[in-house]
């Protein structure tokens, strides 16, 4: 973006000198980021010492310097804390600004540079930390916390009374306008869509933590030891997981959207339920923002100068194959679980078990007469047209059910698939009268029963068939 430099050189490198010590000898200004409030400088010494100078407009209480020094506090080392004044504080207002300085790491960032697998790795690692991270409750009570605004849903809708509008406008502003207007119904979607989800995340209650809120490429830098440092933490947030998780695979700058990266990225940060409805939502949303700023900036102000053409390159590549909007509208699946009621659907039900469950145990399906019982019921779950799980359900009397075999494939797994489908079995055993769901949950699969509210009781087989002794059973009230 174009640079920017709202205070004099001599007046920062005067207070740099009288408030941390330092004399300056050279001040860059350098063309970094895109808070039209923020300007960020390289200072130099004379002994070749470098600092990096962040100059914010207001005096607000800058919460993020002082997540910083907590998280560095903790022990997390992947994070570049400020430096203090001579006073102890972290910051210094200076003039109608806030100044904060760091030690000046040379690298790449993200963007430019693509992280190897073992650097990943260590990001998975350093955010599984944040998200982990025990914020105090002096410090929790004035950070901002997730409230799902329809802030920027509502300024799409209303650019889009400047769509077939005539502009008296300059020639980007005019391809916009084009463009929106040939992408009409895929930005209508996207709004329609973030709005849809973030109700039904509302109705979740979703546990929050600490998030970095934005930590694409270009806010993982690089050195050139190789080592990773997470950067720029102006606007941390109270929120689900998801909110920082949306960018890995996110595309967003058409990087980062490569399976083999968020793999390796989920070694490090561990093993963990995605809630594919949130990541949904946190994607959708992303786009829908940058849509509103981005038209703002271009049909609705003639201000910008040179960067109105990068401002309208970046919003066309939202739009390119892999970027940020395929991505999202393939993470926005809709899976949907239905009773097997055909010969080819009890001929998939029967693959997908032998494949998923049974040869796992490297033994052939002993039980597949129980697709032509009808005290038995066989649940396929779909995405579109391609089946991603199972379920098998043995009726018995006295109202109760038990769960026989779930099974995902297991390059769904950790995304909320088990939960949907099992939700979709409760629902159907309701209607059928049923009043207790029991299973006998294997070691492994023991804390996904308990986390979907089922408890341990006598499993009590009609059948008279013991549990096996590494299972426990369990049941759940309907």
């Amino acid at each position: 973006m174009t640079e920017k430099q709202p205070l004099s050189s001599q007046s920062i490198i005067n207070c740099l000198k009288a408030n941390y010590g330092l004399a300056i000898t050279a001040l860059m200004l350098l063309p970094l980021g895109a808070d039209m409030n923020a300007s960020v400088f390289k200072a130099e010494t004379q002994s070749s010492q470098s600092y990096f100078v962040k100059l914010k407009r207001g005096h607000r209480y800058n919460m993020s310097v002082a997540i910083l020094a907590l998280l560095q506090a903790s022990g997390i080392q992947q994070i570049i804390p400020p430096i203090k004044t001579t006073n102890g504080e972290l910051t210094q207002h200076i003039n109608d600004f806030t100044l904060t300085v760091y030690p000046f790491v040379d690298g790449q960032n993200g963007f430019c540079y693509n992280l190897t697998d073992d650097q990943w790795i260590a990001l998975g690692k350093v955010l599984r930390q944040v998200h982990q991270f025990d914020v105090p409750s002096s410090i929790r009570d004035l950070i901002r916390k997730e409230a799902y605004s329809d802030k920027w849903r509502k300024a799409v809708r209303a650019l889009d009374a400047h769509i077939d509008k005539t502009l008296n406008a300059d020639e980007t502003a005019l391809k916009l306008q084009s463009f929106m207007r040939e992408h009409r119904a895929v930005i209508h979607h996207l709004v329609d869509r973030a709005e849809a989800l973030s109700q039904k995340i509302q109705e979740q209650s979703p546990e929050f933590v600490l998030c970095h809120s934005d930590i694409h490429g270009g806010n993982v830098l690089i050195d050139e030891n190789g080592s990773i440092f997470i950067v720029d933490w102006d606007d941390p947030i109270m929120a689900p997981k998801e909110r920082d998780l949306m960018f890995m695979g996110g595309g967003v700058a058409n990087v980062w959207n490569n399976p083999r990266e968020e793999e390796f990225f989920y070694k490090g940060y561990a093993k963990t339920e995605i809630n594919r409805v949130i990541l949904a939502y946190y994607r959708h949303e992303r786009i829908v923002e940058d849509i509103a700023e981005y038209g703002q900036a271009l049909l609705l102000t003639p201000d910008g100068g040179e960067d109105r053409v990068e401002i309208f390159k970046q919003f066309k590549g939202m739009f390119e194959p892999n970027g940020v909007v395929d991505i999202a509208l393939k993470t926005d699946i809709d899976p949907q679980a239905r009773l097997i009621s055909s010969e080819k659907e009890k001929n998939a039900a029967l693959d997908f078990r032998q494949k998923h469950f049974f040869d796992r145990l490297n033994i052939q399906d002993p039980y597949a007469w129980a697709l032509d019982q009808k005290d038995h019921l066989h649940w396929l779950l779909y995405d579109g047209d391609e089946v991603i799980g199972y379920a098998h359900v043995q009726m018995w009397p006295d109202h109760r059910a038990a769960l026989r075999i779930i099974v995902i494939d297991e390059q769904r797994r950790g995304q909320g698939m088990g939960k949907c489908l099992m939700d979709h079995c409760e629902e159907e055993l309701k209607q059928r009268g049923v009043t207790l769901f029991q299973t006998e949950a294997s070691p492994n699969a023991y804390f996904f029963y308990k986390k979907l509210g089922y408890i341990e009781m006598p499993f009590n087989n009609p059948d008279g068939e013991p549990t096996h002794p590494d299972d426990r059973a369990m049941g759940r009230y309907l």
